[in-house]
This record gives C-alpha cells, structure tokens and sequence, in this order.
C-alpha cells in the first residue's frame, strides 16, 4: 500500500495506463458518435501515453518532480486528436502542481489533479460538458472532498475512480448527440484507465513496467522534399533548466542553425536544431542548465543510406541556395518565403493535388490517423517560411495544431479548417507573395464556401434520431452530420449530394478512396452529370482509406 506518490510510482502508474489504453483501445474507439471507421479515441490516448511512457523511462531519479515534468512533456509532443492533446494538459497541470517534490501526500496529489482539470479547461477554446473534461472535472473534485476530510493517497484515488464512473455513465445526460447514439464518452472512458491503473499500483494489485514496443510515431510523417542540408546536424538536448528558460534557450540558439523547437515546462526543457556547429549548440546550452540526455545524427549520413546518392548535400554556400530554390519552398535567392502553408493529408492522391496547390509540406494524417503534436511542430519548423498557416482538414487535429503553434518561434497561425474539400478550397486562394492578414481572409473566405460531405460505412448497429444503422451499411454524411443510410455507395452519394446541391451551386468535385477502386467510376461521372446537369462535375482519385468518397461542392 502506497501512501506517498513517488516517481517510481508514478511512473508505474503512467506505464500501466498506456498498457490498459492499449488493451482497451479498440472499445473506445468504437465509442465514436457516428458508427464510421475513423473512430479513433481509444488509439489516440495510447499513442499519447506511449510518449509519455517513452519521456518517463530517461528519467533515471526517483523525485516524483523529475517524473511528473517528463510525463508532461512526453505527453505533450505525442499527444494525438483532441482526447490526446487534453489528456496532456491534465498531466501538464498535474506537474506544475508537483514541481518540487520529491514525493506527495494524498491532499497534495488531490490538489494537482485539479490544477491538471484547470489546466485542460484553459487549453480548450469552447469546453463542452458531457466529454473527458467532466469527467476529470468531477474526479477531481472527489478527491479533494475526501482529502479535505483527513483520506490518504489510496482513498482519495479510489474516490476519484469512483466518481470518475459514475461521471462518466451521467454524460449522455449531458450531451445528447451521446445520449442519441447509445454511447458514454470515449475520452471520459479513455480517462477511467488512469485512476484504474492508480488503484491497482497504490494498493499494490500489480506492479507495471514500461511498454517495450509501442508505435510512437507511426500514422504521422511529414512528407516534404528534402532540404537542402546547410545545417546537417540533427541536434537533440534534453536539458534539466534553473529556471524556466525557454525564451531565452530560443533567443540564445537563433542563429546557430534553422528547425529551432525548444519547449519545457517548469525546470525541464527539451532543444532541437539543425545546424553546423553541434558543439556550439551544446556549449550555449549548458548557460541554461544540465544536460540530461545529448543526441547528434549526421542527417548527409541518413539520406545517402536512404535515397543512395552520393550527391546529396552542397558543397558551398552557392549550392545550398540553389537547392533549397529547388525545394519549392524558397525564393530564386534562397531566403525564406514570406509565408508558407503545412496541410494535414491522407491520401496519394489528395497528396498529390494539395501539393500542386501549393502546399509547402504535407503531414500524413487525418480520419484514421491524427498525426502528433510533434509532427505539427517538426514541419512547422522545418517550413522554409517565416510564417506558416497550418491546415488541419479534420476537426480531431484542431486542438494539436493549436498546441504545435506555441511550441515554435515563427508566427503560425491555425486555420480551423474541417476537411479536405475546406482545406484545398483555402489552399487555392493561397498567395505565397501576399502577406498573412491577406492570406487568411481569402483563405477563409474561400473554404467558408464550401460544402462538403463523405461516404463511408458503418462499423456498429446504431440509432441516431429516426435513422437505423446496421453494422456495414454505407453512410452518407454531410458536413460531419449522418443524412443518408443505404447498402450501395453510388446511390448514397447521389441522395446525398441531392440534399447538398442548390441552383446557385457550379462545381461539384469527387475524392474517390480505396474502398472505390472496385466501382465503375465512369459511369457514376456520367450519372452526376445527368443528375446535376447545371454543375461542372470533377471526379478525381483521393487515395483516402475507409472513406468511398469525399464531397466538394461550391
């Protein structure tokens, strides 16, 4: 029995939450709204825990303060969708509420539970009840109610487990598209896996390890050209800081190289830089603080071994310059862009059309793979431009984009773009030779125009107002809302678009995926011209899994 919450057992609590999310993590998903197959909760909160889990393992003390600052950021760069990005700010919240202590008392830990639920509440624009934050919210407000009556460390988190329970079954109560679908909340139950896995290490029911194997990284790559390496160190330091000393880590290493990231919380902080001077980077660092864990990589080394070519990197200044022009991404000259855009893509084919549009680099994720935090970060900063609009396409990468733009030093901003057709309309009214504020109204104004849909099938049997669902029906969706229930994905997406198109509508565009390669495409082009006789129909191959089509109409 546990009545102080160490580092080491913190840590085993941590590792034991992303074994449970691991195992649990196909009944979360499946708790999705809609029965479609982008339901992907329970995957993404074991992605996160798993960065978490990686961060806590380099963590060689055991003063909770040390373990707590490492779960935090480890959370935080791999955190994925909304459930992922939220569950890091509780721990993010947790840590600050810790920092300090080499071990905490129950009303200590009570306590920095609710700064975690404070923390979690500011980091959302618009919090809606009936979702993870309740449940976290009540929890934690359990646990400082019997830490306030004299409870110790296994009793106020047995309260808190409890409460988080009972929280959970009340939120269709609290949000009607749950209670319509017969469903609890898939972040509230992706959330029962950490008081679960705090009851059963403080009581000692088990004893967990770390996960050996988990797929940190996969789903999200950023998939730009190569650039042209003036800077082909890849420098990574993991930095225990006097203070928190991020401006000034940033400010200091500014013109030691480019793909600057420096982000930490409290008295932990963590640098990466492309440069050419690794030992200057280190020797400027040490200024702020200890060096916890130093990594160099020859990136020259990396990309003759992967692409074999001998010529892979200049030889001067002049043929730096003139390959980072090739790049697409810079002027004749080889400065920076004025403005660049980072587009989240699924698909080889829409991959393709967003980078003849323009994009500077894309990151693969989307409806069946939200990509990280770090992702975001990495191909934020390494976009040749000095300022970057990120496209998120997907409402689950919104809050991760957000969280990736206060993690750099370039002005970023995050354009709420909810799908493929609203990103690529935004991308074709992108200038690179205009300026921000320019951008983003034409941007804005262009994918607020469009309407969209999706045709996909269902994964459960369901009710959702008057409409019944049964495990492999195709469903038609518009704007993110099921309109449409039948068993052949031409004819729904020809009922759909009948409650999508208008006289005034000019254009409409086809994404097939992969699900239609086996559907007579010709033909449905020529039925859509028939249907919409007034409409220039576009039918092109998007490549995106699970989903038969994606919509654009203007």
């Amino acid at each position: 029995m546990h009545t102080k919450l160490s580092g080491p057992t913190y840590k085993a609590i941590i590792a034991l939450t992303a074994r449970l999310l691991e195992q649990h993590k196909a009944e979360i998903d499946a708790l999705n709204v809609y029965p479609v197959p982008d339901g992907d909760t329970g995957t993404n909160m074991m992605l996160t825990m798993a960065a978490a889990v990686e961060e806590a393992e380099k963590v060689t003390v055991d003063s909770l303060s040390a373990v707590a600052e490492a779960v935090a950021l480890g959370s935080l760069m791999g955190a994925r969708g909304n459930s992922g990005v939220i569950l890091s700010q509780l721990f993010r919240g947790f840590s600050r509420a810790v920092t300090g202590l080499e071990q905490a008392d129950g009303a200590q830990v009570a306590a920095a539970l609710q700064e975690g639920v404070r923390t979690a509440y500011q980091a959302v624009m618009k919090p809606v009840e009936g979702t993870i934050l309740t449940v976290a919210r009540e929890a934690a407000q359990a646990a400082l109610s019997v830490a306030g009556d004299g409870g110790d460390l296994p009793q106020i988190m047995r309260a808190a487990l409890e409460e988080a329970r009972r929280s959970l079954e009340r939120t269709p109560e609290l949000l009607p598209v749950l209670k319509e679908a017969g469903v609890v909340d898939a972040g509230g139950q992706g959330l029962l896996c950490f008081f679960e896995a705090a009851m059963k290490v403080l009581t000692g029911e088990v004893t967990a390890e770390a996960p050996s194997a988990f797929p940190v990284s996969a789903g999200g790559a950023v998939t730009e050209e190569l650039p042209a390496l003036e800077h082909p160190y890849d420098v990574v330091v993991l930095l225990r800081t006097h203070s928190n000393a991020e401006d000034s880590l940033r400010q200091a290493l500014a013109d030691c190289g480019n793909s600057l990231v420096v982000i930490g919380d409290h008295r932990v902080a963590k640098v990466h830089i492309h440069t050419r001077d690794p030992a200057r980077v280190l020797a400027l660092v040490t200024r702020y603080g200890d060096i916890n864990e130093a990594e160099i990589k020859d990136m020259r080394l990396q990309m003759s071994q992967t692409h074999g070519e001998a010529e892979v990197f200049p030889e001067d200044e002049h043929g730096a310059q003139q390959a980072a022009g090739s790049a697409g991404g810079a002027d004749h000259a080889g400065a920076l862009t004025t403005t660049g855009v980072v587009a989240v893509v699924v698909g080889d084919g829409l991959v393709e059309i967003f980078r003849s549009l323009g994009a500077t680099a894309i990151v693969d994720g989307g409806n069946t793979m939200n990509p990280s935090t770090e992702e975001l970060v990495r191909a934020v900063s390494e976009c040749p431009a000095r300022r970057v609009i990120v496209l998120p396409n997907n409402p689950n990468v919104i809050l991760a984009a957000q969280q990736a733009r206060q993690l750099v030093s370039k002005e970023v901003v995050v354009m709420e773009t909810r799908s493929i057709p609203q990103g690529m309309a935004a991308l074709m009214s992108f200038r690179p030779d205009a300026d921000l504020e320019e951008n983003l109204d034409q941007m804005s104004r262009a994918a607020s125009r469009v309407r969209w849909g999706e045709v996909t099938f269902a994964v459960r049997d369901g009710h959702y107002g008057e409409m019944k669902v049964r495990k492999g029906d195709i469903l038609g969706l518009r704007e993110g809302e099921l309109k449409v229930v039948g068993s052949a994905p031409t004819e729904v997406l020809l009922e759909l678009l009948g409650l999508m198109v208008e006289d005034h509508h000019e254009i409409i565009t086809i994404f097939h995926g992969r699900e239609a390669r086996t559907l007579d495409l010709a033909d449905l082009e020529k039925r859509l011209s028939s249907s919409f006789a007034h409409c220039e129909v576009e039918v092109h191959r998007g490549g995106q899994p699970l989903y038969y089509f994606l919509v654009s109409v203007e």
